[in-house]
């Protein structure tokens, strides 16, 4: 219940500020927008079911409910870390190639569209035959059956663990990577322009890599909250038995419930335009 309080008030607090401060309705900002809402849907829409269910026990609430709370934790969950990996994609291009940059906001709008209608369609494929979802070990909530060693339900994991867990980190690590190494050539040019200790010096290298610290901590905590689950579901997948202990089943699920309520302290404390 704490984690969908503190969840809910801060990020109604974080997309009515988005909304109404003209301050922060820039491009860039969009993904940023996006995202927040994808963390007001979390706590909104799925972790207030989630806690129906945990006050129920999962088994006796239904396969529509437990359906429906595993479609929205897996569509709102593929479409955050696709908007981390954008965002790091998007941070990377405006630190290393700004000039080349020509997101605008339609393009920008079209692209959080279609990240959005990709995770709704990955989250789809359980509810129409292709794996299934039901209640976790320990029926602490319902997700993909990725505890069964059936073709089916393995494919499904396979290919999403690839496209929402691999793929995403190989992007927003060579983004970040990118990112340090144009940081480190802008930092050598304005020195060898103005000297080490010019104010030009100084403000040209705090602004490239201010840009960048908030994008790579939020992609660092979202990894912190679904890495542990990303790689139980895997272990106990490709193991052959779900017979782990209980409590390997359930910390990884309470992590993975934490990945909403840390961004909007993130904006707070390192977003001076936010705050």
């Amino acid at each position: 219940i704490a984690i969908f309080v503190i969840g809910f008030v801060t990020n109604t607090i974080v997309v009515i500020t988005f909304i109404f401060s003209k301050r922060l309705h820039t491009t860039p900002n969009l993904i940023l927008f996006s995202m927040s809402v994808c963390d007001w849907l979390m706590a909104a829409m799925a972790k207030s079911v989630g806690i129906y269910g945990n006050a129920r026990y999962w088994p006796t609430v239904g396969k529509v409910t437990c359906d429906y709370y595993a479609f929205a934790t897996s569509a709102i969950g593929y479409a955050s870390i696709l908007h981390l990996a954008a965002l790091a994609v998007e941070k990377r291009m405006a630190v290393a190639s700004p000039m080349t940059n020509s997101l605008n906001e339609r393009r920008m709008l079209v692209i959080i569209a279609t990240l959005w209608g990709f995770a709704i369609l990955w989250a789809v494929f359980p509810l129409i035959g292709w794996s299934s979802y039901g209640p976790e070990p320990g029926y602490v909530s319902c997700s993909i059956t990725w505890y069964t060693t059936d073709h089916n339900n393995v494919s499904y994991i396979i290919c999403i663990s690839v496209l929402f867990f691999f793929v995403p980190i190989v992007t927003m690590t060579f983004s970040f990577a990118s990112i340090y190494k144009a940081i480190r050539n802008i930092s050598h040019e304005a020195i060898a322009r103005w000297g080490s200790h010019a104010r030009a010096t100084q403000e040209t290298i705090k602004a490239k890599a201010k840009t960048a610290k908030m994008a790579f901590l939020m992609v660092m905590c979202f990894l912190f909250a679904w890495t542990p689950y990303a790689v139980v579901s895997l272990w106990t997948t490709f193991g052959g038995t779900h017979r782990n202990p209980a409590l390997l089943g359930v910390l990884p699920s309470l992590f993975a419930k934490l990945s909403s309520c840390y961004n909007p302290i993130i904006y707070f404390f390192m977003y001076t335009k936010f705050r």
